[in-house]
């Protein structure tokens, strides 16, 4: 799906019900991750995110997780036991959820990159393309 340099509009519920709208993020770099717990990819790369988040989180760096598992107990006890502190929209139906329909997933994890004027600098990145992009977000 072609979203670089569109506008991303993304929202939707975060486990307790509360409304996370990635439009009020303007003015910071935004990791959105699709992920779910059953995705061994995602697993092993929560503590790269982790470090991402510290290294860049004071300089404007956010991460919005979308998650697609079934019940939301799923993402707040996996998100407590790996210490994961950036936002969560609870989205259930996996790649048949209407965000990942909407967005054209075929596997979880898939992450887009949104620069500080909320326009998609790239989608469907892999955790080292994140690494690479985010250095160069951080140079500018």
């Amino acid at each position: 799906m072609g979203l670089r340099g569109k506008s991303l509009t993304l929202s939707g519920p975060d486990p307790t019900g509360r409304t996370i709208n990635v439009t009020n993020l303007k003015g910071r770099v935004v990791a959105v991750v699709f992920w779910a717990t059953w995705s061994t990819q995602f697993v092993a790369d929560v503590p790269v995110l982790r470090g991402l988040y510290e290294q860049y989180g004071d300089r404007g760096f956010e991460i919005v997780g979308v998650n697609l598992d079934q019940q939301p107990t799923d993402v707040t006890k996996f998100a407590k036991e790996n210490r994961i502190a950036w936002p969560n929209i609870f989205q259930p139906g996996g790649l048949d959820a209407p965000l990942a329909q909407k967005f054209g997933l075929v596997s979880v994890p898939t992450i887009f990159l949104v620069g500080r004027d909320g326009r998609v600098i790239s989608n469907g990145l892999t955790i080292n393309d994140l690494k690479t992009q985010l250095g160069e977000a951080f140079r500018k």
